[in-house]
């Protein structure tokens, strides 16, 4: 029988969470604390890339180029290489250019899909393959923040879909390109642009409808079930962008008109109202509107964003910094804020994605490294069992190598 004996002082490693974030002027991430920002973009002058996803497992994301012959870059966090697209062949006419307004990864992380104008194409970083999707569709939003919702496991797309006279809110599988209608609604012809989805948990869609040139109502649906329930009834004047988040719990909105003592938050799942007291944007003694929202893995807290602006001499702007804040609903209290160093001006900011740091060596999947991983990976080593997880040095086998590492991990 193998015995194991270790003799180690206790100790932890804490997973790290990051917010990712882009403007008109820089693209990078930050840690919740603040302490750390490291940029994917430096600031530069114009700017303008647009940062519209992250892979299934945190490790790539995906942005647009500025200028006129867009591309899509697919970065990988860990390494920091780059994959372009071949969409375009500047200078030349007769080449078949596409101008990508947006992208998302698929189930596969080495596949997109992207907008350009009123198509949907799917491409391939293998063999540069492109593939139309979805044609003439001319309400997918604008280039900022696409009205397209995407399931939590990338194999599926939500959108509403508009004609004259009706609203059709839509699936749209990635996998056999089949269409589904969810639902059906009257277009009464106002002019709200404000009609978005939004996909929570347990394949529920969210979806707003506008009943006046301000106001909509937000109503819930199962895409096994063509049953619409109304959340909220004309009351709803602005939901935080969320960037392309999935699987929402809650969401930040204005209820009625725009000011901090309308700020709202929804939980989709229990869909009670909360009615937040402290959720002020107060930095440097003034008060930041905010308009973005990136919530937390667990949903317990949200950052949102604005711009502070200092004003000089005739109440001209001089100054215009990003801040995060960061929002504790249990708490109702912003337990921080966070000022982004993102170089002076910026017309916009938006906090796209909180995601946690995979740890290595967590088999528990607590968020902390510590001595209950070690005990798992002994036991590992007992029964003869393997996971990626405690394979630490990669060479296909739990050992009692990999707990030597892990060990020193937690020390060190």
């Amino acid at each position: 029988m193998k015995k194991i004996v270790f003799s180690i002082i206790f100790s932890l490693v804490v997973a790290e969470d990051w917010i990712y974030y882009y403007s008109d002027i820089a693209m990078g991430r930050v840690t919740v604390d603040g302490l750390e920002n490291e940029f994917i973009i430096p600031p530069t002058w114009p700017g303008g890339h647009n940062l519209t996803d992250i892979s299934l497992d945190n490790s790539k994301i995906v942005y647009l180029t500025e200028g006129n012959y867009q591309e899509i870059i697919m970065l990988d966090v860990e390494s920091m290489d780059t994959f372009t697209t071949d969409l375009n062949t500047e200078g030349c006419s007769e080449c078949e250019n596409y101008f990508p307004e947006y992208a998302l990864f698929t189930s596969n992380d080495n596949e997109i899909i992207f907008v350009d104008d009123e198509n949907l194409y799917k491409y391939s970083f293998l063999d540069s393959s492109i593939t139309l999707l979805i044609e003439g569709e001319d309400d997918w939003g604008d280039s900022v923040m696409k009205k397209i919702a995407q399931s939590p496991d990338k194999t599926k797309l939500a959108y509403l879909s508009k004609s004259s006279e009706n609203i059709q809110l839509i699936v749209f599988n990635l996998q056999n390109n089949e269409i589904s209608v969810i639902d059906n609604f009257p277009n009464l012809g106002n002019d709200c642009d404000r009609h978005n989805t939004y996909w929570g948990t347990g394949d529920y869609i969210y979806y707003t409808s506008c009943i006046s040139d301000d106001l909509s109502s937000l109503f819930k649906i199962h895409i096994s079930n063509g049953e619409p329930a109304q959340l909220l009834e004309d009351d709803i004047y602005f939901i935080f962008s969320t960037g392309k988040q999935s699987k929402l719990e809650k969401l930040v909105y204005t209820k009625n008109s725009w000011n901090s003592a309308s700020y709202r938050i929804i939980d989709l799942t229990s869909h009670e109202i909360i009615n937040p007291e402290n959720m002020l944007g107060i930095y440097e003694g003034s008060q930041i509107s905010l308009y973005y929202q990136a919530w937390s893995p667990d949903h317990s807290k949200v950052a949102l964003s604005g711009i502070y602006t200092a004003s000089g001499w005739g109440g001209v702007i001089i100054e215009a910094y990003p801040v995060i804040f960061i929002y504790d609903v249990a708490l109702d209290s912003m337990v921080s804020n966070i000022y982004v160093n993102n170089g002076s001006g910026g017309d916009y900011f938006l906090p796209s994605f909180w995601v946690e740091d995979k740890l290595e060596g967590d088999l528990n999947s607590d968020g902390i490294v510590n001595v209950l991983d070690i005990v798992q990976t002994v036991n590992l080593v007992l029964t003869n069992e393997y996971e990626e997880n405690g394979d630490l040095n990669g060479d296909g086998i739990v050992n009692v190598l990999d707990i030597v590492q892990l060990v020193n991990l937690i020390l060190y």
